[in-house]
């Protein structure tokens, strides 16, 4: 009587597990900011970046080096996973990628010779489309 009475329960608690609504729709208790960045090179020679990053990353692009031959476009996403606790103290500036990084020298991959260097403020990142906060597309065209 035992046996049968187990046999039967196991079945109806594995479908009541399988059935909680917990296990099939997770919540995610964060909001995620930000977007993506195309990085283009239009110009008529290979780039090497070296890219400085801020020392208390808290998200969004982790790249400290990026090598863009002539006509290479690049998408790469910046995103910032904030949970819904912290999001009164997030600093929603940093979203900027022209505020974001540190730093970023351009070289000629071929020759090794820096062409240009950019510090945080520099308006190099353009907004293409979006909002700052969510779903933007940044771009960014090192040319001749």
């Amino acid at each position: 009587m035992k046996q049968i009475i187990v046999f039967t329960l196991l079945p109806l608690i594995a479908l009541l597990l399988m059935g909680n609504s917990a296990r099939t729709s997770p919540i995610y208790p964060y909001d995620v900011y930000g977007g993506s960045i195309l990085f283009k090179n239009t110009s008529s020679y290979n780039q090497y970046w070296e890219i400085e990053l801020p020392e208390n990353l808290q998200g969004g692009f982790r790249f400290e080096q990026i090598c863009l031959e002539v006509n290479d476009i690049i998408k790469i996403d910046h995103l910032f996973h904030v949970h819904w606790d912290d999001a009164s103290k997030f600093d929603k500036n940093i979203i900027n990628p022209n505020i974001h990084f540190e730093t970023i020298s351009v070289y000629d991959m071929d020759t090794g010779i820096l062409i240009n260097e950019f510090t945080s403020g520099n308006n190099i990142f353009k907004l293409i489309s979006g909002t700052i906060e969510n779903g933007a597309l940044w771009e960014i065209n090192i040319a001749d």
